[in-house]
């Protein structure tokens, strides 16, 4: 109990800022709440048996709790849902990493609620027979001489509340210290060099040398996900490093299985593991309320990596009078036709649908493979696209007082010297008679 309390006390020490999650704030109170509700048990069973010789058997302890001292079934009580929350929450926010752990999950939420449940239940039905029983003068005396107390009852009361009293008064004490230690360390820190950390939209930390980009976000009340709570277990704090990359430590081997097992690159580290020395500007990669699955493995095109890619827009012409002219239902049935035709020539040159933004298509090209293929994919499109408008102003030819029209425009600086207008001629054959753009 001490080993666990004092680690407890350590890691809120190394904590820079004690910004944390409810589950782990929760988990935290409860472990500065044992001290004060566990070693009155532990004094009177294990502490009597070894300096008194005292018998410390069951029966012992359910008639100190229920005859004796009937006002101690509540401390009793409290000490164990305290403890045994203190421990599932614990093992939640350790196993939830797990792939298997969603699976498991209800069935574990289950057993954490029905055992204490039936613990408590066993308790009190034992504890109101052993009531019953102790009413009886004969079996109160053997089951007295049972636990071998002898003369020392008053030598272990005093024991008892003694010790509870030093127990009580040094946690209180240990605490305290502990608040005025991060509290002087934080103003002896404010003396040191500084460093400036830079987050997007112009957000600055000004922090001491040798402090975590974690707590950095969690001093200057930046939202940053950190599931595991910065211990480098879940990846989910990760940044991209965007300038003076080359100033910072480099990162220890077992942070880098981390970050190789959700296929992380090399601008990428993890936060609560950084610690720069000189100014250094980052971008979360994730949203601060990201959920447990974000730690996963994703495609590099979805970490923030820096590629060429190429664009493309399109936009119908003369749409507004269009829709001017015809009732919403007929409107919305046009649009419709025609984004499934735009998106099934994209999706089938092998383009990402990135969104639709009025009666305009936007698509990508070149995500998953390189520049040259993706300028091929966007001429291809661009022809799919073509020929899905012709159909849709043969479907609607009685609807339409003039045939629908697009524009088509590709974005890429070098387009115009990959693809010559002899081959994009080849890949859109009459979609620009005149010239190719």
């Amino acid at each position: 109990m001490l080993l666990h309390v004092l680690m407890a006390l350590w890691a809120l020490w190394q904590r820079r800022a004690l910004r944390m999650s409810i589950e782990e704030g929760f988990q935290a109170v409860l472990a500065l709440c044992i001290p004060f509700l566990l070693p009155a048990h532990i004094l009177a069973t294990r502490g009597g048996h070894e300096l008194f010789g005292l018998n410390d058997s069951y029966l012992y302890e359910i008639i100190g709790v229920w005859v004796w001292l009937p006002q101690n079934a509540w401390i009793l009580a409290a000490a164990l849902l305290v403890v045994w929350s203190h421990g599932c929450i614990g093992m939640h926010l350790w196993l939830r990493l797990r792939p298997w752990y969603e699976r498991a999950r209800p069935w574990l939420l289950t057993a954490a609620l029905l055992l204490p449940g039936l613990a408590l239940s066993g308790f009190g039905g034992v504890g109101k027979q052993i009531a019953l029983w102790a009413k009886d003068e004969a079996w109160r005396a053997a089951a007295l001489a049972s636990f071998r107390i002898g003369d020392n009852v008053n030598a272990l009361v005093d024991f008892f509340y003694d010790t509870m009293d030093y127990v009580v008064a040094g946690t209180i004490i240990v605490i305290v210290l502990l608040l005025a230690g991060r509290w002087m360390r934080s103003q002896w820190a404010r003396r040191g060099a500084r460093i400036v950390i830079t987050y997007p939209d112009g957000k600055e930390a000004s922090v001491e040398a040798g402090l975590s980009v974690l707590d950095a976000s969690r001093l200057l009340g930046i939202a940053h996900a950190s599931i595991c709570g910065g211990r480098g277990r879940c990846s989910t704090c990760r940044v991209r490093i965007t300038e003076n990359a080359a100033t910072l430590p480099p990162a220890g081997d077992d942070k880098l299985k981390v970050l190789a097992r959700v296929g992380a690159p090399d601008s990428v580290r993890l936060a609560c593991q950084l610690k720069p020395m000189a100014d250094v500007s980052v971008i979360p990669l994730l949203p601060p309320n990201v959920g447990v699955k974000g730690r996963q493995a994703k495609p590099d095109y979805l970490q923030g990596s820096e590629r060429e890619i190429v664009v493309l827009f399109a936009d119908l012409r003369a749409f507004t009078n269009f829709s001017e002219s015809k009732l919403p239902y007929d409107v919305v049935f046009a649009l419709n036709q025609y984004f499934r035709g735009m998106g099934q020539a994209v999706e089938e040159a092998g383009g990402h649908l990135d969104k639709f933004i009025g009666d305009g298509v936007m698509a990508l090209f070149g995500v998953r493979g390189d520049l040259e293929q993706g300028c091929q994919q966007a001429l291809a499109a661009a022809a799919g696209m073509s020929h899905a408008l012709e159909h849709l102003n043969h479907q609607l030819r009685h609807d339409l007082d003039q045939p629908l029209r697009m524009g088509i425009g590709t974005t890429r600086a070098p387009l115009r010297r990959a693809f010559p207008a002899k081959v994009a001629a080849r890949w859109m054959p009459g979609l620009f008679p005149e010239k190719v753009e």
